[in-house]
């Protein structure tokens, strides 16, 4: 069902919003058997196409589909991107024109639709080529004397280059790719895998047999074509496409003894002692391993298991500097169960780059996950959640896209304990779903010292019916507690958020439309309970928190057991509460629910955390205020709107039901603490708000409304919709916002909705403290331009 392989569907009917499914029934005479159809949402905001979600990238991007050695973009000639020694040459192909849903349709004979809105053309072409000459740059080295044209360049590599990322940035409009394809440099000739091959049972595809065969720190490149397999990655290899956009690996389940023999093969590697089990999924050999084992890791389109070869060291690591395993160049798809790469444990070091993650659907994570969300074993003073030992982790420049999970965190990217000094850059996460928390990119667990920095995070959603649930763009958690209900969380580590755009996110059904933290802190407290500097912080710096929409409260950010965060220089604004989750009505109260704070809310600390915080003057601060209190300073908080659900279908005549108060006359609400007994307050230093009689000056802004109106500006607005369905039990109301796009359809070259850079006549200017422009981060600004540490502007913007 909705079948994404192009030969079994050459009408292009596949909804890329609707997961792939593929199980077999039985026909037999005189019976009838009825038959659901579990497709199910794998995209945020997935529906009827009426201005759709728009996760491609932004026209006039250059995007690569292949590298190669040779003069050869079908494959059947070349190694792909490698050359044996410097100087050498490779070639590099485009895109070029591709068809992408127009975010400016609009279907009349579903709607009547706006005036201006494309009723006709439901996809449209973006140039994806090179443009005019630019720039090539290898591992950062600007390469002199490429020949350049729109759909190919020819670049001599000179000598001195060593492996590394390929970037290329076009002349005309200065755009570079996102997702460029890792060049190897030297080092043994790869095995090159062309073209798949048929399934048959008992025998491994192309792309398997080739890491079956190869040693350890191998690279093996992948051509272009589509690979119907279930990868199991068992031995650190460099498994190398040529790029994501000529290389597919479909994991759909096609024919039904796919997944029997990748459970074939994970028994005979566990048993044979190739891949180590972690100590939480230890079988005995009388219980079995199949179908128990592994089973929320099944049918991934990659399966990464590690040999724990030293103590909990694994065998992946790095070699001359490099990790010896990564996963570059590929585009994988279709999962239904597991999500697109798995990483099992042991895999320190795994870097996964430079591929397109879309359309896959998995249980505790959809595009990458990275160890274990429910995984428990024994620890001192109870139950732990299973340390994975999946440290240094690289998760950079991939395309995530529209796909699902259906529990714990994380749609797109999801990382659990064990993913110690993890970094996520330079990523595009986008459109991901999910039913957990975290809808583009969940933290949950232990993994302390990681970074978030210099991604895209947009338009990603989570929502569950029956179950608050948080945080649309990003979720930072520990576990929850898990030894009785007076225990308190392991917390989640130390993290630090840089300089990413997080824009028109949702969490529909609880807090944190932008970022939700939550158990931050907890045994940490308990154990350093009178030393502050040891427990855990969490760091936001220079992002652009905007246009984010919650259905509780915090549209930007939303914090709980979060003792130690600090929020400086960043931009939050124009993002929405509209108090349509469930827990925002009163008993008994259907018809009007209660407003939110819109732009940073604080909830009051759990108790069992604020028993852990000890009586020391150097923490007494933390019990005066038992709330999350951060350090909020040098920021725009601006223009954050926040609504109630208001409406009486017995009053005579009925009330329809409606946000209010009506965007005209809207109602900001920047800053809020809940749940505690007296009033408290957050205490911003040298921050610009709503209502002081300043002016940001944004190079161009837009609030939230009606998905379909052509233009969205503070001086014209229009409702953002909330479709209640009372026979829907918890949280009955979905939003319907937008738009969904990040540039305005019709218009060439691209011209964006919303640039939070500020202008020349902001209030910003020269407005900030010096004094915190202290930590590494906070000496260049969102665009990596340096700040000053005297008089920097206010927000994530350093203006020039």
């Amino acid at each position: 069902m909705n079948d994404s392989n192009p030969l079994a569907d050459p009408l292009g009917r596949h909804n890329i919003q609707y997961s792939t499914f593929c199980y077999t029934f039985q026909y037999m005479p005189g019976t009838t058997t009825y038959l659901d159809t579990p497709v199910v949402p794998v995209a945020a905001f997935a529906g009827p196409d009426q201005f759709p979600l728009d996760c491609e990238f932004i026209d006039r991007t250059p995007v690569i589909k292949a590298v190669n050695n040779v003069d050869d973009p079908t494959g059947a000639l070349g190694d792909g991107p490698y050359i044996a020694v410097t100087p050498g040459t490779i070639y590099i192909y485009s895109m070029g024109s591709v068809p992408v849903p127009n975010p400016g349709y609009c279907n009349p004979l579903v709607t009547t639709c706006p005036t201006g809105s494309d009723t006709t053309n439901s996809t449209i072409l973006r140039d994806y080529g090179f443009g005019a000459s630019g720039e090539v740059r290898i591992n950062g080295i600007l390469i002199p004397g490429v020949t350049w044209a729109a759909d190919k360049l020819t670049v001599p590599v000179p000598a001195g280059v060593t492996t590394g990322q390929i970037m290329v940035t076009r002349g005309d409009n200065q755009k570079s790719t996102i997702t460029g394809v890792t060049l190897t440099v030297g080092g043994t000739a790869p095995i090159v895998v062309r073209g798949p091959t048929p399934f048959v049972p008992g025998n491994p595809g192309a792309i398997q047999a080739a890491i079956d065969a190869a040693a350890p720190n191998r690279l093996i490149t992948v051509a272009p074509g589509l690979y119907e397999e279930l990868v199991i990655m068992h031995k650190p290899v460099k498994l190398q496409g040529w790029g994501a956009g000529s290389v597919t690996i479909s994991a759909v389940k096609r024919p039904a003894e796919k997944l029997q023999d990748w459970r074939d093969r994970v028994r005979d590697l566990v048993t044979s002692g190739a891949v180590s089990l972690l100590p939480s999924q230890e079988v005995g050999a009388a219980g079995g391993l199949e179908p128990a084992l592994l089973f929320n890791e099944e049918g991934s389109g990659i399966l990464v298991l590690s040999r724990n070869r030293n103590p909990n060291q694994g065998g992946f690591g790095l070699v001359g500097g490099l990790p010896n395993a990564r996963i570059d160049g590929l585009t994988i798809k279709g999962a239904d169960h597991a999500g697109g790469i798995v990483a099992n444990g042991y895999a320190h070091y795994l870097q996964i780059s430079n591929n397109r993650l879309t359309n896959n659907l998995g249980t505790f994570g959809g595009g990458i996950r990275v160890g274990h969300a429910i995984l428990t074993t024994e620890g001192q003073g109870g139950l732990v959640y299973q340390n994975a030992f999946n440290d240094h982790i690289k998760i950079h420049n991939n395309q995530i896209t529209m796909n699902s999970g259906l529990d714990g965190a994380g749609g797109g990217i999801s990382l659990y304990t064990g993913s110690d000094l993890y970094e996520v850059r330079n990523n595009f996460v986008c459109g991901n779903f999910t039913l957990g928390d975290g809808g583009g990119i969940g933290h949950m667990g232990m993994s302390n010292n990681s970074l978030i920095t210099d991604n895209t995070i947009i338009f990603n959603a989570s929502f569950n019916q029956g179950l608050t649930v948080h945080g649309g763009g990003i979720l930072i958690a520990g576990g929850a507690p898990l030894n009785g209900p007076n225990s308190l969380s392991e917390g989640a580590g130390t993290v630090t958020i840089d300089a990413n755009l997080i824009q028109g996110n949702a969490a529909e059904a609880g807090d944190g439309g932008g970022i939700r933290a939550q158990y931050v802190n907890g045994q940490d407290v308990q154990q350093f309970r009178n030393q502050p500097n040891n427990w855990y912080s969490l760091n936001l710096y220079n992002n652009m928190i905007v246009n984010n929409v919650t259905g509780l409260a915090g549209g930007g950010i939303s914090l709980q057991d979060a003792l130690r965060v600090r929020i400086i220089h960043d931009t939050i604004a124009n993002n929405d509460s509209t108090a349509t989750a469930g827990t925002a009505f009163a008993p008994n109260s259907p018809n009007q629910s209660t407003p939110q704070p819109a732009g940073i809310v604080s909830r009051a600390n759990t108790p069992q955390l604020t028993n852990a915080i000890g009586n020391a003057a150097a923490v007494r601060p933390y019990r005066l205020n038992p709330f999350s209190n951060p350090t909020l300073a040098n920021s725009i908080i601006w223009h954050n709107r926040s609504f109630y659900f208001f409406g009486n279908p017995n009053a005579i005549p009925p009330v329809p039901y409606a946000l209010l108060p009506q965007p005209e006359t809207p109602t900001y609400w920047d800053l809020g603490v809940l749940g505690t007994a007296v009033a408290s307050s957050m205490t911003p230093q040298n921050c610009l708000l709503t209502g002081s009689g300043v002016d940001p000056a944004f190079v161009a802004e837009y609030f939230n409304g009606d998905r379909g109106q052509t233009i969205i500006d503070p001086e014209r607005t229009t409702a953002i919709t909330a479709a209640p369905a009372f026979d829907e039990g918890g949280n009955f109301i979905r939003l319907r916002f937008g738009p969904l796009t990040l540039t305005v359809p019709g218009i060439t070259p691209p011209v964006f909705y919303g640039d939070y850079h500020i202008g020349g006549t902001s209030s910003a200017l020269g407005a900030g403290n010096g004094a915190f422009v202290t930590a590494p981060y906070l000496t260049f600004d969102y665009d990596n331009q340096a700040r000053p540490t005297v008089t920097p502007d206010i927000g994530a913007d350093e203006r020039p």
